[in-house]
C-alpha cells in the first residue's frame, strides 16, 4: 500500500509541473517499457526452465516424481 500511495503521489506532482515535467514522465515511460521488456523475457523462458526442472526431478529421482507431480 505504501508504494501505491508514493507512486500515485509522484504522479500527481509530476502532473501539476505540466511542460517542466514532461521530461521526467516521458523517461518514466521509458523505463516502464524496459521493465516489460524484461518480464516478457522472462515470460518467454519461463518455460524452458520448467522443462529443465522437470528433467532434472525425472533423472534423479525416476518417473515416480513426475507422477506424484501429475497427482497434485
Amino acid at each position: 500500500m505504501q508504494v501505491l500511495l508514493v507512486a500515485i503521489l509522484f504522479a500527481i506532482a509530476a502532473m501539476a509541473l505540466r511542460e517542466r515535467g514532461a521530461p521526467l514522465i516521458r523517461g518514466v515511460e521509458r523505463l516502464g517499457e524496459v521493465m516489460f521488456g524484461i518480464v516478457r523475457l522472462v515470460l518467454y523462458t519461463a518455460p524452458i526452465g520448467a522443462f529443465g526442472a522437470m528433467a532434472y526431478a525425472t533423472a534423479t529421482l525416476g518417473k515416480h516424481a513426475l507422477v506424484s507431480l501429475g497427482y497434485m
